[in-house]
């Protein structure tokens, strides 16, 4: 399988994980220490348990909102090198009878691994697509 092929297979499985609101599973994709940016925040993971406390409350309001499931509309992958890749993405977040919850953007950068590809940087913003 290609490194493109891989990368794509993790943000899927992504998408997977959070649709289940399973975040053990979901923080697996992440390398042990993370970044997420998101409007003027910056939260800097020293552990994927310092992302499952921080990010307790976001996973209870989806809940609350009656989220059923993520939508991975657009994937872009850029390979940039043996070991280092990017992915530009377009997700809806669903919830009761597929009722839109929010809809947003968000890059990773990923790093190849011995335990294969890993988010070390998530970035959400607006739907806007960085390359095709």
């Amino acid at each position: 399988m290609s490194d493109q092929q891989d990368v794509r297979t993790v943000i899927e499985c992504i998408a997977e994980a959070f649709s289940e609101l399973d975040v053990d599973r979901w923080l697996s994709y992440f390398n042990h220490q993370h970044t997420f940016l998101h409007g003027e925040t910056v939260f800097l993971a020293q552990s994927l348990n310092d992302t499952k406390e921080a990010f307790a409350p976001m996973i209870e309001s989806l809940r609350e909102a009656g989220f059923k499931r993520s939508v991975l509309d657009l994937c872009n992958i850029k390979i940039l090198g043996s070991e280092m890749s990017i992915a530009t993405t377009l997700w809806r977040r669903l919830g009761e009878n597929d009722t839109l919850i929010e809809d947003f953007g968000a890059t990773y950068t990923l790093l190849k691994t011995s335990a294969g590809w890993k988010v070390v940087v998530a970035a959400v913003h607006d739907e806007i697509v960085l390359f095709d």
